[in-house]
């Protein structure tokens, strides 16, 4: 195309600086040597190996250091032809054997993990509050039908003997309780 490499998206290349050069600083500043493969203009710490320059120097020319020989740019467009041609072949390939539908993606969504974790965990949850209920349901129950039982068995044996009346023993309760003070008590 006039030229020009062919770009294919999804390719990037780096920029690099060819030869190491010195960028003059204000005096008595030290000056830092670019290595091979900084961009310059980028924030990097300063290397150990500084040297100090008096005399101003050019700064490098970015548009020249970012142009790779045409070879390594051909090499990259070459290898990106052939993985979109082998691709393109292995989508014909399914094609053939599935039908033209095989050429699309699939067309089932991913699970959705987080709500199914959700629902699962909200289930169990639910699950463990019904059996408590259920348990606590059936306990309460179980005594009242103990409590029915004794209270049956009572009146099956008060038939048999007459019931003798009691007096009324509140007065009795009373009088039997002692009322200690701790305060003027000294035990």
């Amino acid at each position: 195309m006039n030229g020009k490499p062919q770009l294919i998206p999804g390719i990037v290349r780096k920029a690099t600086v060819n030869k190491p050069t010195t960028i003059s600083m204000p005096t008595g500043a030290p000056s830092v040597k670019l290595q091979k493969g900084i961009i310059p203009g980028s924030i990097r710490p300063i290397a150990a190996k500084t040297c100090v320059n008096t005399k101003p120097v050019a700064a490098p020319n970015i548009s020249a250091a970012s142009v790779h020989p045409i070879s390594s740019i051909d090499q990259l467009t070459n290898q990106a032809v052939e993985e979109i041609l082998r691709e393109t072949k292995l989508g014909k390939l399914r094609a053939e054997q599935h039908g033209a539908t095989a050429w699309r993606p699939c067309p089932l969504r991913k699970t959705n993990k987080h709500f199914l974790n959700r629902t699962l965990i909200s289930a169990v949850h639910h699950n463990d509050r019904v059996k408590k209920k259920t348990t606590r349901r059936s306990r309460l129950k179980l005594s009242e039908l103990v409590r029915n039982e004794k209270d049956e068995e009572l009146d099956d044996a008060g038939s048999s003997s007459p019931k003798v009346k009691r007096p009324d023993t509140a007065t009795d309760s009373d009088s039997s309780k002692a009322v200690v003070n701790l305060i003027e008590d000294s035990d």
